[in-house]
């Protein structure tokens, strides 16, 4: 999330939690976990297209500020909500 924030195309594990901060083609890549070759890959390919970088770069960014504390706050709350109502 710090990477999105700041603009910065993320490579990632494709793993629990990392698939949830990287959105793959769009925030930046998520690589088969251990696939050092794809890994490789993948930089290279950002390293070889700045408008790809530039593009992945504005998409971190904007999922990034659709993120707040307040907003986690109040789907935290609806969840609790929801399961008060079916009597948990």
């Amino acid at each position: 999330m710090e990477a999105a924030a700041c603009g910065t195309p993320a490579l990632a594990s494709d793993s629990p939690g990392l698939r949830e901060s990287v959105q793959d083609g769009e925030t930046g890549f998520l690589v088969t976990h251990g696939d050092a070759h794809a890994l490789a890959q993948r930089m290279l390919a950002l390293a070889a297209d700045p408008a790809l970088v530039a593009r992945l770069g504005r998409g971190g960014r904007a999922f990034a500020e659709r993120l707040s504390w307040e907003r986690a706050a109040r789907a935290t709350e609806a969840h609790l909500q929801r399961v008060i109502a079916q009597g948990g």
